[in-house]
C-alpha cells in the first residue's frame, strides 16, 4: 500500500474515532533538564571538552476514553568549555540563536485502544519500536537505529514513523509495524568524523589502484530512499508471539532498511589530468526472520534470540572493486543468549553472549561478544555504582563503562560516567579507543 493512501485511510479511522469522543483532559507533562560535561581521554586530536546542555519536554494525555496521545520534545546545545553556550551569546540574530538550538522531535503519537471493538490496539506516529529481546542489543534492530549522542550512552535509539498494531486472539498476539520513512542512525559530530576518519583510511587503497598515476578526486554521495516512493518498499514487520510453558515465544518477520549508509556503488570518471571517483552510498535493504524467547529459570531471567538475515541482493554495485574488499551479499545467521539475577542485597548482573552488534550488517563484518553489565545500589537507592564490559571474543580487544549516580534530592542527580577501549589499532574495540570518553553530569527531572 502507498503512503498517501495509507495515511488517508488512518486519518479517516482516527477522524471518526475522535468525533465520538469527549472533551479533551488537560495533559500530564514531564520535564528534565541538565548539562554534561564529555572529556576525551583516548588518543585523538579532537581534545576539546565539550558542554552539552539538554532540556527534554513530554506532554502525554487522554483524548478520549479510549484514545490518547504523546508527544516529546528535545532540546540541544553543544559548545565547548572552553566557551559555555557561545552558540547563543555569539548569535546577532533570533534566527541564529534558533538555528544553533537542536530541535528533535522524539515522539509523537495517538495510541487508540480497541477502535470500534475489535480486539486490537493502535498506535499511530513517531514512536519506539523493540520487536526483540536482547537487553540493549538486539539482532531484530530494522526498526530501532542507533544513537550515539554521547560517546557513553551505546544502546540509545531512535524513535521510527509508522503505525503499529498489537492483535489479540486468544492466547496469541500479532504485532504489525508499517514504517513510512527511513531513520537513519544518529551520531554525534565527534563520533561521525570518526568515522569518516576510518573510511578515508580505509579508501588509501582504493585511491591509488584507480589513479593510475594520476590524481583522484573522490566524490561522495548518499542515496537516501523515500519509502513507499519510486518502487521502494516500505518497512514491514510482523511478531506472532504466544507464552508456552511460562516462556513468551515469538516469530518475527523484518523487511526494512539497514540505518547505517554504506557503500553501494563505485564508479571512475576520467577528467582532464586527474580521475573522478564517484563513491555512492545506500541504504541496505534487508529482511530478517526470527525467533526469541523470553522467561526464568527460578529466580534468573533468560533471553534468546536466533535471527536469518538476508541482504539484498541486488543492492551492491561494486564490481569495480577487486573481490576481496568488496562487503559480502550473503546472507547470514545472528543470534543471542541472556541471563540476568536481582540479588538480595540490591545488586544486579546481566550477562550476554552476542553474535553480530547492529552496526554488523554483512556476514564479513560479524564478531562474537560478551557483554557483562552490572549495578549496585545504596543509600535507600540514592547511591547507584554500575559497570560494563565488552569483550570481542574474537581478538579479545574491549570496552570497559564504569559509572556512579547520586540523587541529591527527589529530582537532583549528579553523573559520572567513562568508556575506556582497549585493544590495538587494528582490532574491533581497539580502533575506537580515540573516543574514550569521560562524561560528568547533572541532572533534573520535575
Amino acid at each position: 500500500m502507498k503512503v498517501k493512501k495509507l495515511q488517508t485511510v488512518l486519518a479517516i479511522i482516527i477522524s471518526a474515532i475522535l468525533a465520538s469522543g469527549t472533551a479533551l483532559a488537560a495533559p500530564e507533562v514531564s520535564m528534565e533538564s541538565g548539562v554534561k560535561v564529555e572529556i576525551p581521554i583516548g588518543d585523538t586530536t579532537d581534545d576539546d571538552s565539550l558542554l552539552h546542555t539538554y532540556t527534554k519536554i513530554d506532554l502525554e494525555g487522554e483524548l478520549t476514553e479510549t484514545v490518547w496521545g504523546k508527544l516529546g520534545l528535545d532540546f540541544y546545545l553543544q559548545d565547548t568549555t572552553a566557551r559555555p553556550w557561545a552558540s547563543l551569546w555569539d548569535t546577532k540574530t533570533t534566527a541564529a540563536t534558533d538555528q544553533a538550538i537542536e530541535t528533535v522531535v522524539d515522539e509523537a503519537y495517538l495510541f487508540v485502544m480497541e477502535p470500534y471493538g475489535l480486539p486490537l490496539d493502535l498506535k499511530v506516529g513517531r514512536q519506539h519500536v523493540n520487536m526483540g529481546r536482547g537487553d540493549g542489543v538486539t539482532t531484530l534492530n530494522l526498526f530501532a537505529p542507533a544513537s550515539l549522542r554521547y560517546a557513553t550512552e551505546l544502546s540509545e535509539n531512535m524513535p521510527i514513523g509508522g503505525v503499529r498494531t498489537d492483535w489479540y486472539l486468544g492466547d496469541y498476539t500479532i504485532t504489525g509495524i508499517v514504517q513510512t520513512k527511513l531513520t537513519p542512525a544518529a551520531y554525534s559530530e565527534r563520533v561521525q568524523n570518526f568515522y569518516l576518519d576510518i573510511a578515508a583510511e580505509e579508501l588509501k587503497p582504493l585511491l591509488e589502484a584507480f589513479g593510475g598515476g594520476l590524481p583522484v578526486n573522490p566524490i561522495p554521495s548518499v542515496v537516501t530512499p523515500k519509502l513507499g516512493k519510486d518502487d521502494t518498499d516500505l518497512g514491514v514487520g510482523v511478531a506472532v508471539g504466544t507464552n508456552y510453558f511460562g516462556y513468551d515465544l515469538d516469530l518475527v518477520y523484518q523487511h526494512g532498511y539497514v540505518a547505517i549508509p554504506t557503500l553501494q556503488a563505485v564508479a571512475a570518471e576520467p577528467a582532464d589530468g586527474y580521475v573522478n571517483l564517484l563513491l555512492t552510498q545506500g541504504y541496505l535493504p534487508m529482511d530478517k526472520v526470527g525467533l526469541t524467547m523470553a522467561g526464568a529459570v527460578r529466580d534468573a531471567g533468560v533471553w534468546a534470540e536466533f535471527t536469518y538475515n538476508r541482504p539484498d541482493q541486488d543492492f551492491f554495485a561494486l564490481d569495480l572493486l577487486p573481490k576481496e574488499t568488496r562487503p559480502s551479499d550473503a546472507a547470514y545467521l545472528t543470534w543471542l543468549l541472556g541471563a540476568d539475577y536481582f540479588f538480595a542485597n540490591g545488586a544486579y548482573a546481566n550477562l550476554q553472549y552476542v553474535k553480530g552488534l547492529p552496526q554488523e550488517y554483512t556476514e564479513d563484518m560479524l564478531n562474537d561478544y560478551l557483554v557483562v553489565d552490572a549495578y549496585q545500589t545504596f543509600k535507600s537507592d540514592m547511591l547507584k555504582v554500575e559497570g560494563q564490559l565488552m569483550v570481542c571474543l574474537g581478538d579479545g580487544s574491549m570496552a570497559v563503562i564504569p559509572g556512579v549516580s547520586y540523587k541529591l534530592n527527589d529530582d537532583l542527580t549528579l553523573t559520572a560516567k567513562a568508556i575506556k577501549f582497549l585493544g590495538d589499532s587494528n582490532e574491533t574495540l581497539g580502533r575506537m579507543e580515540p573516543l574514550s570518553t569521560v562524561a560528568l553530569g547533572l541532572n533534573w527531572a520535575f
